[in-house]
């Protein structure tokens, strides 16, 4: 496993290439991919908006939350409100 952490945004998230490249590095353990609920709720929002069907978006959030699962990070909060 790698010992580079990195916390994935809605924005590297949100083009299907990009994603798809990040997506299959974290699956053969080249990083550790962090996410939260709320970065792939972000996604999903804008997925949507540019037209892609709500159920397709949500399966693919589901998806992601399925395979991914031990990458998620709780109790985050308070980090987002100390910083500058």
């Amino acid at each position: 496993m790698s010992s580079l952490t990195v916390v994935l945004d809605a924005c590297v998230l949100f083009p299907a290439s990009l994603r798809d490249t990040l997506l299959r590095a974290a699956n053969v353990d080249f990083y550790r991919m962090r996410l939260t609920d709320e970065i792939l709720e972000e996604v999903s929002r804008n997925l949507i908006k540019k037209g892609m069907p709500e159920d397709k978006a949500q399966r693919l959030v589901a998806m992601i939350k399925e395979r991914f699962s031990d990458a998620f990070v709780t109790q985050h909060r308070s980090m987002i409100a100390a910083m500058p």
